[in-house]
């Protein structure tokens, strides 16, 4: 992708606004003129046509959702699923390029569809790490695996892998969570391996919460964060899945 200059950045973020509420096909340049405060002639001075403006969109588009699925690749399936859907109702544009058709055609269509390969690939690869159901093809799963996400993005619905049980917690051993000391300044420290950590007022209560249950649920979880702390559920799900990622990363299995 080529440098753009500060007007046609300015006029990329307009087409993104617009992006977040309408399908390209139907983005008029009387339209970006309006949301850039250029005339449609003005336009013109900084881009060659439509498409050629559509296609600095898309390609940055590409760039941002690239910036998004690259840290998830490594991530639980189930964790990754959550935080692409929650990346995509903060991003309303990228959520209705990537799970609505855009009725474009020739160099807009290869540009938009090369977003699509994006996501097709990252999902395809979160089915292959995923527990496939017996019987059940990966095109099958691949599918559900995506309208899972749109019900997410669109219909804020909770994520979930096709046909398991909703959102769970992938912690360390319960041996090694209920060895850690916890001081209430926030200092988290194993004596046996000497990993140290810091939490916060929340960490620590989650901590207490998963040293207290033989079985710790994420539904329990959010109990705490929610009658304990200024949180509403959503965020609570979110911190509680990103905090238990990064106990299961800092502390062995």
């Amino acid at each position: 992708m080529s440098t753009l200059s500060p007007r046609q950045t300015a006029i990329v973020s307009a087409v993104a606004a617009l992006v977040g509420e309408h399908p390209l096909a139907a983005l008029t340049t009387q339209a970006i003129a309006t949301a850039t405060e250029l005339s449609e002639g003005g336009l013109f001075r900084h881009f060659r046509s439509k498409g050629e403006i559509l296609i600095a969109y898309l390609e940055g588009a590409a760039a941002r959702l690239e910036a998004i699925l690259s840290p998830l690749a490594d991530q639980p399936p189930e964790f990754a699923l959550d935080r692409l859907a929650a990346a995509l109702r903060d991003a309303p544009d990228l959520g209705n390029l990537l799970l609505n058709h855009q009725g474009v055609e020739g160099e807009v269509a290869a540009a938009w569809q090369a977003i699509q390969a994006l996501l097709e690939r990252f999902l395809t690869d979160l089915a292959k790490r995923s527990d496939l159901p017996a019987g059940v093809q990966p095109k099958t799963y691949l599918g559900e695996l995506k309208e899972n996400l749109r019900r997410a993005v669109v219909e804020d619905e909770e994520t979930h892998l096709p046909w398991q049980p909703s959102k769970g917690l992938d912690l360390p051993e319960l041996e090694v969570l209920g060895r850690l000391a916890l001081n209430p300044s926030g200092f988290v420290f194993d004596p046996v391996t000497g990993v140290s950590l810091t939490a916060n007022g929340p960490g620590l209560a989650l901590l207490r919460h998963w040293q207290g249950e033989p079985e710790p649920t994420l539904e329990g979880s959010v109990a705490v964060l929610t009658e304990g702390f200024e949180v509403d559920r959503r965020t609570a799900e979110r911190d509680i899945l990103d905090y238990a990622a990064l106990v299961r990363e800092a502390l062995p299995r």
